[in-house]
């Protein structure tokens, strides 16, 4: 494996050195070196681990995008029942892709083939173009006093409507169940449900407020706002938030090495569980006692009981 590949791999995934080092669970500095060509020779052990942690990010990102493309094609065709067998060959066709499994599948010429938003990245280093009406994080808390109604992902702002008063009981209701459970065992982490800010490693210009946030490490939580990956997040979505709750945040979440995610719909009454290196969601309904993964599901939630 030459080095330029692992670093054209990671590029490709638009990865940073910290979230790669964080996903390799190996030192930054270490990766650092690496990337940067300081270490000429690296150990065959560490190679490998970053071989092996590019290939598992290299297949949940292959698995999004056709995740994404399985909702633009169903918006794009209302009136057709989808078919997953034709819509998959008609992917397969479209991208020339071999014939193994979605997550494995690539262009015969291509081993690193990713696709859709996750296409190759500009050279590490290089200035990114901005785009029309983006926003830095210094903009932002100078023009949205950091309140709970603004958020900012990728330098785009998002204006979130007033929360129901059915959201604010659900948050409220959730926050304080996970609360007890985690002073009822003398967890180390922290529950927040009011509006905390969260902010990632080497990504200057987002700025994310979660409904209810659990943070384990206690290096992560700073004056103003958190800042690294939390372990657990919960959005309570509705219409105006679904598709932003639902990709656009997702992708964030995973991508940023956030433990678990939970989408809490209270028009359908579904919660949907993603879980950090999972390709499959869980999806419960609000009569379900959902285990909570980071808790190795010795913490059930049933969302009846916080309405």
């Amino acid at each position: 494996m030459k080095l330029e590949d692992l670093k054209k791999r990671k590029n490709n995934l638009k990865m940073t050195v910290a979230e790669l080092a964080m996903r390799a669970e190996l030192p930054v500095g270490t990766v650092s070196k690496i990337m940067t060509g300081e270490t000429k020779n690296p150990s065959y052990l560490t190679v490998e681990i970053l071989d092996r942690t590019l290939a598992m990010e290299e297949s949940n990102a292959r698995v999004e995008s056709f995740r994404k493309a399985i909702g633009e094609y169903i918006d794009a065709h209302p009136d057709e029942e989808f078919v997953y067998s034709v819509f998959e060959d008609y992917y397969r066709k479209k991208h020339h892709l071999n014939n193994k499994a979605i997550p494995y599948a690539t262009p015969d010429d291509d081993e690193y083939w990713i696709s859709g938003d996750l296409a190759l990245a500009e050279d590490e280093g290089s200035a990114k173009p901005k785009k029309e009406g983006y926003v830095t994080f210094e903009e932002f808390c100078r023009t949205s006093d950091e309140s709970r109604l603004y958020e900012l992902m990728n330098g785009m702002m998002i204006v979130n409507e007033q929360p129901s008063v059915l959201h604010q009981k659900i948050v409220h209701n959730l926050g304080y169940l996970i609360e007890k459970y985690i002073r009822e065992n003398n967890g180390p982490c922290m529950a927040f449900d009011c509006g905390v800010g969260v902010r990632f490693f080497d990504d200057e210009d987002t700025y994310l407020v979660p409904d209810i946030v659990v943070v384990c490490d206690q290096d992560f939580i700073k004056e103003k706002y958190i800042l690294g990956p939390p372990d657990w997040v919960i959005e309570v979505t509705s219409p105006s938030t679904a598709s932003i709750d639902r990709k656009d945040k997702l992708a964030k979440y995973m991508l940023s090495g956030v433990r678990e995610y939970w989408i809490v719909d209270p028009d359908s009454r579904r919660v949907t569980v993603h879980i950090f290196n999972d390709d499959i969601p869980g999806i419960y309904s609000f009569e379900d006692e959902i285990p909570v993964r980071i808790y190795d599901g010795k913490l059930k939630i049933c969302l009846n009981d916080c309405l």
